[in-house]
């Protein structure tokens, strides 16, 4: 979790969560990193940003998983 911040005014149900992940594939093999912008409200939940900091790289990759790179 990278931020949690409060919208609007104070005491209310809007926030953008900032979230940092990194996928992975396989027994547990890290293949990029990723930044997510969530708003959370009483509408509903809503991708606002996503940034792909950087992808998969092949020397990451096992032998026997280098079949799912494309």
């Amino acid at each position: 979790m990278k931020s949690i911040k409060r919208v609007d005014a104070f005491r209310r149900f809007d926030f953008l969560i900032t979230i940092d992940a990194q996928p992975i594939i396989g027994p547990h093999i890290p293949v990029g990193e990723d930044i997510l912008t969530y708003r959370i409200s009483p509408a509903g939940v809503e991708l606002k940003n996503f940034e792909h900091l950087r992808g998969p790289n092949k020397d990451d990759f096992l032998p026997n998983y280098q079949n799912l790179l494309k």
